[in-house]
């Protein structure tokens, strides 16, 4: 094979692009948006300066990816940050459960997921990226990548409920924000028909 064509230009059809190029494989990599980058890319989706990640936020697993560790990425400046503790689930009555790097247990509420029911209190990822990239703040504002574990084909919108979950161990939370970009599930399907069944992300800026 001496040519080939690559349909998107997101993480994967990039990793594919520069395989093949490294083969010696002529790549044309043909993408339907404006810009690059796919589910990777970023914007400033509620005011100016604050930028918010379209979908790809977190990679706790892209420091083992034997793709990205054959691109030498450390002489571009890549640095991976390793935390001791990987995440943290805030439980009711000031306790919390803390994941250091091993398999947890599934969260209650995926039981009501799985069986295509929207929980009052659905699993919430949130993201504080700023605080390894300050340049994504605006002044003040810092945006807040959340995530919720929705059923699939929920076509809801669950602002709501993420901010619910967040303000259970953060009062006020609500106050604080001072705009919201939302793609829900349909809504992903629309930003990009790669992402069938998607779920929903949310950013605030606060």
């Amino acid at each position: 094979m001496s040519t080939a064509t690559v349909v998107g230009s997101g993480p994967n059809g990039l990793a594919a692009a520069i395989t093949l190029a490294r083969a010696d494989v002529h790549v044309t990599v043909v993408e339907a948006s404006d810009e690059i980058g796919g589910g990777t890319r970023s914007s400033e989706a509620i005011l100016p300066g604050l930028l918010h990640d379209h979908c790809s936020a977190i990679h706790p697993m892209a420091v083992g990816s034997p793709f990205l560790q054959c691109l030498d990425l450390a002489r571009y400046g890549l640095k991976w940050v390793l935390p001791e503790i990987d995440c943290v689930h805030p439980l009711d009555g000031g306790t919390a459960g803390v994941l250091r790097r091993s398999v947890a247990e599934t969260a209650a509420t995926e039981r009501e997921i799985h069986a295509g029911r929207m929980p009052d209190r659905p699993f919430v990822l949130v993201g504080q990226q700023y605080l390894a990239d300050p340049q994504r703040s605006a002044g003040n504002v810092h945006p807040l990548y959340t995530y919720a574990h929705v059923p699939n084909g929920y076509s809801g919108d669950a602002t709501e409920a993420i901010i619910a979950q967040i303000e259970r161990f953060a009062p006020k939370f609500r106050d604080r924000i001072v705009g919201t970009a939302v793609r829900t599930t349909p809504g992903f399907v629309e930003y990009n028909p790669n992402y069938v069944g998607a779920q929903c992300p949310v950013d605030v800026g606060s």
